[in-house]
């Protein structure tokens, strides 16, 4: 608002409230605000006209709250002092202005008239000095000087600036530090006090010790001097968002193996405004090396738990508390139809229920393991053969829960159902043979034909079993006692690719060499001799009586970096008086199950990432804080080489670029982030045009480089990839990016669970980024709005609601119509209602209150309540407002003619809240 100049009375000068100050602007900010040291040492052009720009700018010179002084550089005389000066040095103006600066300037001759010469000749302007006022008492004092030209002379124009309790206060402030600097220093953590720079102020000795220097040396120097220049940049960027926001923050970082819990908080200065920072740190390496301990061995077990290819549960009472996925999938149910359900849904009727139990739980209350062979009903109805086992967490207390394994032993019980058919066939037979060659051997001459027919009979049905064995569909193979291969059946030539003429009467382990390579025990061989101790190649083996059951891997003929995996039964052959004669080993490949478990493995791995980034993303304010940390664990469970983030932009020629924003790469992989080639791309011309319509569709690119078009390998090939998946990102229909896995190990089938899961991660990031497009288009709508409001020739503000009423917001143009600056009604909730002319309160109250709502419309409506400027005539402000409800109250207010301030007066002026 325009400052109005002074009114002339015949009784004098009128005071006005809130007036303009008197003086210049320096003077007023080095009264106000204690800072003369940042005013211009030269004074304005009115201060150097006291004499000769009329009463006026004399006015200002005389009347300035402000001590000044006018000396010749010369002679240092005290050539003219305003009344401020004389009352602060306690000597009458005349005499004042009959001494020289030296009289009362405590510095040395000498030196005062170097700092006049500074002074006159513009070297210097602002300079700190001790004077001595009447009383004989010293004042320290801050001088703000210059040279002005007066009456054709060069004299010194000096603001003098009383700055004695400011310097006690400082000394105190000092002492207090000293004092709390000794206090910090007896505890491990590190404090530090720093400016709004960086520079140290004060700090403990584990706070200089951490930083790799001594304190002396840290005091008064700059922070980031002694930090490595990456972090400065990081650090420099967190001071920012405290000194921005006012609010404490919180961070953790690693140096030199050693983890640091990091806290930066505000200290406020009389103005609000944050001046000084005090930033704390703790060392928590050992905490947490002690949680990534727990986290490991937490995941180590989840894994184990989740991957056994065995159903594992948790009973409370024989009710389901927890269960692994393989439970849920060997019985047809999800795992949250199982949960809380009783253990009898599984069983086909109540007394196989209570058989179960009364047979298992008296092993499991003695302590040990209960075991037990029952039959589970599917979902679906169907049943199969388990073996149950059992182990109480407290025997002492089954209520803490009994932990179970289930195996599903269908196949295995129909396996040994036919073996023992087929032994049971043989062993009848032989008997019936034997039967018949005694009664042979009472009548040998006469009945050698019935002799050489037994004989020729036992021969077809040895054939007839060798048959048997040749056309089961398990590949199987059976070695004598020797250890040589009597049979190989066409499925095991199907598997090993080696007919059963070459391998049949072969020994010396030769049959283990088309399944690892070498000659090395198998299962068979372990049934034959008893002895399990030669069981590497097998991940586990299991015994039921004599027949063990084990799985094991190797290479695939197809390709030795594939695996395939193989189930193994195997048993012993008795001749008919029980002796060993044999084993027989069935073999089943089992590597299509293993694979589809390794791929949902890593789909629910991804969509742990995933669900990590949404919960990142929703605290985070910008969704390239974690980005970085995101895209590591994704390379980590996918197992890929790179993880990267592609943002695309238009040209102004309308031409798609893309530019490569964020990279993960793992150990021993070269890093692409600063390859130009991926800065603004352009896809279509470098032959990237399928993956812009397919992306663009929604659609995912992913596959083995070398099967994809020629125009794409060249640029993939020259960074060693050999798979690659790539997923679009959208922010709202606009395809903004995509998400890129790079894998320069392997040519990788990516499957579908995968590339869905992947896309799951992709759909975060797209929320994310829609998220922070609509805030930062909320802030300049905002920004936008406050522009316009502060244009507007009206009065606007809102207020909080509620009977106290108080003004949150109000526009500048307040003063320009009431006079009464915009943080007198901000910081005084009564001071609207103390200024509305007392006629009209009544109604503005009753507005507040709420008891006007039957007399105002349903919408909206407005009042005309008068309020009182600080000079003038009465000035009448029209409100409008919104309806109950709102968070707020808007209030458009605009000065009224005289003639309407003395007849536009309502009864009973509408309101509205």
């Amino acid at each position: 608002m325009p400052a109005k100049r002074p009114e002339k009375t015949t009784g004098g000068r009128k005071k006005k409230r809130d007036g303009p100050s008197p003086g210049p602007k320096a003077h007023k900010r080095a009264g106000k605000d204690g800072a003369a040291q940042r005013s211009t040492a030269k004074p304005p052009a009115a201060a150097s006209r006291p004499r000769e720009g009329g009463d006026l700018y004399g006015s200002l010179f005389r009347d300035s709250p402000t001590v000044m002084l006018i000396i010749d550089p010369t002679d240092g005389r005290i050539v003219d002092a305003n009344r401020a000066a004389v009352r602060f040095y306690g000597y009458p103006a005349r005499m004042l202005k009959s001494m020289r600066i030296s009289d009362i300037n405590l510095l040395d001759e000498r030196s005062l008239r170097a700092k006049m010469t500074q002074a006159a000749r513009e070297e210097k302007r602002h300079f700190r000095f001790r004077h001595r006022v009447a009383g004989g008492a010293v004042r320290d004092v801050e001088v703000a000087s210059g040279p002005i030209l007066l009456g054709g002379r060069k004299l010194l124009y000096s603001i003098v600036l009383d700055i004695t309790e400011r310097r006690r206060a400082e000394e105190a402030l000092r002492d207090s530090l000293e004092t709390a600097g000794a206090m910090l220093n007896a505890v491990t953590e590190s404090f530090a006090l720093v400016d709004r720079e960086g520079m140290v102020l004060a700090a403990n000795e584990t706070f200089a010790v951490r930083l790799g220097t001594t304190l002396d040396r840290i005091i008064g120097a700059s922070v980031h001097e002694h930090l490595d220049p990456e972090l400065v940049k990081s650090r420099k960027k967190r001071i920012d968002e405290v000194i921005r926001s006012g609010k404490p923050i919180h961070l953790t970082d690693e140096r030199a193996g050693r983890w640091l819990e990091n806290s930066i908080y505000p200290i406020f200065d009389s103005r609000g405004k944050v001046g000084r920072l005090v930033i704390y740190s703790q060392d928590v390496t050992e905490r947490r090396r002690s949680e990534e301990a727990l986290k490991q061995s937490e995941a180590l077990l989840k894994s184990i738990l989740q991957a056994a290819p065995i159903g594992i549960g948790l009973v409370y009472n024989r009710v389901l508390g927890w269960t692994n996925d393989q439970l849920a999938r060997m019985l047809g149910y999800a795992v949250e139809e199982l949960a809380e359900k009783s253990a009898r849904i599984l069983y086909d009727s109540d007394e196989e229920f209570e058989r179960v139990g009364l047979e298992k739980y008296v092993e499991v209350l003695k302590g040990g393991t209960g075991v037990i062979e029952t039959r589970w009903r599917r979902k679906d109805g169907t049943m199969l053969d388990i073996l149950l086992s059992s182990r109480a967490i407290d025997p002492r207390d089954l209520t803490a829960g009994v932990v179970f394994t289930a195996l599903d032993i269908t196949d295995r019980k129909r396996s040994e159902e036919a073996l023992q058919q087929y032994q049971d066939e043989l062993e009848q037979r032989v008997l019936e043979r034997t039967s018949e060659l005694m009664v042979a051997n009472q009548a040998l001459i006469l009945e050698i034909e019935d002799r050489n027919r037994a004989e020729k009979a036992l021969r077809d049905s040895e054939r007839r079993l060798a048959d048997i064995i040749s056309f089961l569909p398990d590949p199987t193979f059976v070695i004598d006692r020797d250890g040589r291969v009597i049979a190989w059946n066409r499925a095991m030539e199907t598997m090993t690719g080696i007919e059963a003429r070459d391998m049949l009467g072969k020994g010396n382990f030769e049959y283990a060499l088309p399944f690892y390579g070498e000659r090395r025990p198998m299962l068979i061989d372990m049934v034959l001799s008893g002895d399990e101790s030669g069981a590497g190649p097998y991940a586990r083996v299991r015994r039921r009586g004599e027949i063990l059951f084990g799985e094991s891997y190797t290479s695939s003929r197809a390709s030795r970096k594939q695996r395939l995996y193989l189930s193994g039964t195997a048993a012993p052959l008795y001749d008919s008086q029980g002796n060993r004669v044999g084993a027989i080993e069935s073999i089943r490949d089992i590597t299509e199950r293993k694979r589809a478990e390794e791929q949902l493995r890593y789909r629910d791995a991804i969509l742990e990432v995933a669900g990590f980034a949404a919960e990142r993303f929703l605290k985070a304010p910008s969704w390239e804080t974690d980005i970085r940390e995101i895209l590591a664990r994704l390379g980590t469970v996918t197992g890929v080489s790179r993880v990267y983030l592609f943002e695309n932009r238009t040209s102004e020629g309308g031409i798609l670029l893309t530019t490569q924003r964020y990279e993960w790469v793992a150990e021993g992989i070269k890093a692409e982030i600063d390859n130009p080639v991926f800065q603004d791309l352009d896809m279509e011309r470098e032959g990237f045009a399928r993956w812009m319509e397919v992306m663009r569709r929604g659609g995912h690119i992913y596959g083995i480089v070398r099967e994809f078009p020629e125009s794409e390998r060249g640029l993939l090939q020259s960074q060693g990839i050999l798979s690659i998946a790539a997923v679009p990102v959208y922010l709202g229909d606009r395809w903004w990016g995509f998400v890129g896995f790079d894998d320069c190990a392997e040519e990788r089938a990516w499957s579908e669970a995968e590339m869905e899961a992947l896309n799951v991660v992709a759909n975060t990031l797209s929320a994310a980024l829609s998220r922070r497009h609509t805030e930062m288009r909320l802030i300049q709508t905002s920004e936008r709005l406050s522009v316009v409001l502060e244009s507007l020739p009206i009065v606007t503000f809102t207020s909080s609601g509620g009977e106290e009423e108080r003004i949150t917001y109000i526009t500048g143009t307040v003063e320009e119509l009431t006079g009464f600056r915009p943080d007198e009604f901000l910081r005084d909730p009564g001071f609207f209602l103390d200024h509305v002319h007392p006629d009209d309160r009544p109604v503005v109250r009753s507005c507040r209150m709420g008891s006007a709502r039957r007399e105002r419309a349903a919408a909206s409506s407005g009042s005309a309540p008068r309020t009182g400027p600080t000079a003038g005539s009465p000035s009448t402000a029209a409100s409008s407002g919104a309806p109950r409800g709102r968070s707020a109250t808007l209030w458009a207010s605009g000065r009224t003619s005289p003639r309407k301030s003395e007849s536009s007066r309502s009864p009973t002026p509408a309101c509205s809240r």
